[in-house]
């Protein structure tokens, strides 16, 4: 449910890039047919899905996390200069 919400929030608030929520749609998806091909004894699609998310996908995704909020975190001002110019 958290990767769909974050998908929702990469749609709708412009602060998160459109992409990323794309790739977490597509988390979600993948962890959603690693949950039937295990309900449904399918090994060979359960190691491919398996696969695809921890080694591209949710790499990935943390990866662009990380650095857009890297990026936002450099452009934010110091919590010290929004204290002392708060009347």
């Amino acid at each position: 449910m958290g990767l769909l919400y974050l998908g929702l929030l990469c749609r709708t608030q412009p602060e998160l890039p459109t992409p990323i929520g794309v790739l977490a749609y597509a988390e979600a998806l993948l962890l959603v047919g690693i949950a039937i091909a295990e309900a449904t004894r399918s090994d060979t699609a359960n190691q491919v899905l398996s696969l695809l998310t921890g080694v591209l996908v949710a790499p990935a995704l943390a990866v662009w996390l990380g650095l857009h909020f890297g990026r936002l975190a450099k452009r934010a001002p110091d919590i010290g200069e929004r204290v002392q110019r708060t009347p």
